[in-house]
């Protein structure tokens, strides 16, 4: 049913999805080492991948095949709600896009879900950070009274008593910079801290 090029080029659409999650457009773009084995599997010579060539309503079939093959589905407006919620959640402890995107595929790659393409996944995380910014003012508004208010905004307004280098500084600013200079000194010492405690338990020895 179907050719040497085609079983070779399915084979590492299986592939692509169980490692990445969604099927690369250049499949031409595979490392050489895993399409060497791949064909080595199908007894296949790995040039007859240069002879891939399909229309799309061809590529499409064959992308479902892999899809069926490495059990994976299509993602539906239900995972996508699921995303979003992971992601809310994570956008509450912190406001990294990166790490968020990655959350959004490590999830997707988990379920068997096939990768959204980047820019709905870029819109679900802009959403989540933005519903999330919604939810901490809400949660925050009742504990903000009138005193409280003016003293926080205080913390963004430059302050010349703590210029660095000619230049204010902000206290929150000034406030971070400590905490991370306490953070890095706690941090040093309990690594040293663990370490001597982990070789006193092995004898020295590092043990996997």
């Amino acid at each position: 049913m179907y050719g040497d090029q085609n079983r070779l080029a399915i084979a590492l659409q299986v592939c692509s999805l169980r490692w990445l999650g969604f099927i690369p457009e250049d499949l031409w773009s595979a490392p050489q080492r895993a399409g060497c084995y791949l064909a080595e599997q199908l007894d296949l010579a790995p040039a007859v991948l240069t002879d891939y060539r399909v229309l799309p309503r061809t590529r499409s079939q064959h992308a479902r095949v892999a899809q069926r093959i490495a059990r994976f589905r299509t993602a539906t407006s239900d995972d996508l709600g699921r995303v979003h919620w992971r992601l809310l959640q994570g956008a509450l402890e912190h406001d990294s896009p990166l790490a968020l995107l990655r959350e959004a595929c490590r999830w997707l790659r988990g379920a068997q879900v096939v990768r959204s393409g980047l820019t709905v996944l870029e819109r679900t995380v802009s959403t989540a950070r933005m519903d999330a910014e919604r939810v901490t003012h809400r949660e925050l508004a009742p504990m903000l009274g009138r005193g409280l208010r003016p003293r926080l905004e205080a913390l963004l307004i430059p302050d010349v008593e703590l210029s660095q280098d000619g230049r204010a500084m902000t206290r929150l600013a000034w406030l971070a910079q400590r905490a991370n200079r306490a953070h890095a000194g706690f941090s040093g010492s309990s690594r040293s801290c663990c370490t001597s405690a982990g070789l006193a338990r092995t004898g020295g020895i590092c043990r996997r």
